[in-house]
Formats: C-alpha cells, sequence, structure tokens
C-alpha cells in the first residue's frame, strides 16, 4: 500500500460511485440521442447513434490538457454519441483514474472529437469522483455538470457545421 500498488479499501469507493454515474450518463446520453435523432435526423439525414468504448489515443492526448496526467489502469470508461452529418464527430465523456498512482480520484472529462481537427476540451467540462463522497451528493453534483457539458458540446459542434 506505501508504494500505491494496492490501494486502500476505501478507496475503492471512487470506483463504485463511478460506475453508478457511467450508468447515468449512458441513460442520459441515451435520452439525448434520441431527442437528437426525432429533431435533426429527418432534416439532415444525419446519423446518431451511442457507443460505449474504453479510451483510445484521442483520450490520452486530450485529458492532460485538462490539467492532469489520466490513469488508465486504475480506471477507464467512455461513452460517446457519434453525430454523424457528412462526417464522424463525437461528443465523448472520458472516466479515469487521476495521477501516476491511484489514490481514490477519479476524473472525468467531456470532449469534442471533430474530423480533421484537434480534440476540443468543452469548457467546464472537468469532473472530480473521489472516495470520501457518498453517492447521493456526487449524483447531485453530476447530473447539472452533465447536463451543462452536454448542452454547451451540442452548441460549440453546432457552430463547427
Amino acid at each position: 500500500m506505501q508504494k500505491g500498488r494496492i490501494p486502500p479499501k476505501e478507496w475503492l469507493a471512487a470506483n463504485k460511485n463511478a460506475g453508478s454515474l457511467v450508468d447515468a450518463t449512458a441513460l442520459r446520453l441515451i435520452n439525448v440521442l434520441n431527442e437528437l435523432s426525432t429533431e435533426l435526423a429527418s432534416m439532415t439525414g444525419g446519423n446518431f447513434s451511442r457507443a460505449q468504448r474504453n479510451h483510445d489515443a484521442i483520450d490520452a492526448a486530450v485529458i492532460p490538457k485538462a490539467g492532469y496526467t489520466p490513469d488508465f489502469e486504475a480506471y477507464d470508461m467512455a461513452l460517446q454519441i457519434s453525430l454523424n452529418i457528412g462526417r464522424p464527430d463525437a461528443l465523448i465523456i472520458s472516466f479515469h483514474g487521476i495521477g501516476p498512482r491511484f489514490r481514490g480520484l477519479i476524473g472525468v472529462v467531456a470532449y469534442l472529437n471533430i474530423q480533421g481537427a484537434e480534440p476540443m476540451l468543452i469548457e467546464g467540462g472537468t469532473f472530480q469522483i473521489n472516495y470520501a463522497e457518498d453517492l447521493a451528493s456526487a449524483e447531485t453534483r453530476f447530473t447539472a455538470w452533465l447536463d451543462r457539458v452536454i448542452v454547451a458540446g451540442l452548441n460549440a459542434w453546432r457552430l463547427t457545421l
């Protein structure tokens, strides 16, 4: 435990809370996807879909721009909505451990991946889950944050069209 290889049991609460927030994110993105498909697909012929994936090279490149080093071994999940109107863009919410060693902190970063451009962090698009916070409190903070970054991300994406 002293060398950071085996985390104390209480730090693992962050992973459990993150799992619940990943599930909440998936449900929210499905709702957004349904709204987008209904409102925009008929006008544009666009393709909107949801994908679940673990990190890729894009996450590894954009997350340090949020100001810290990701630890994909401690926690690693990303959800995205594909926004395909003539090009394969995506709104991505990435969950990952924070720091070179796991300390019971999980970061969440929201960003846009626009074809032909650098991945773009969404303003205010970082969130932190910690082992000491109970799930109800984290959910309350997270729900407001998630709604805010989805709206900001879709607005930023719309401006690139």
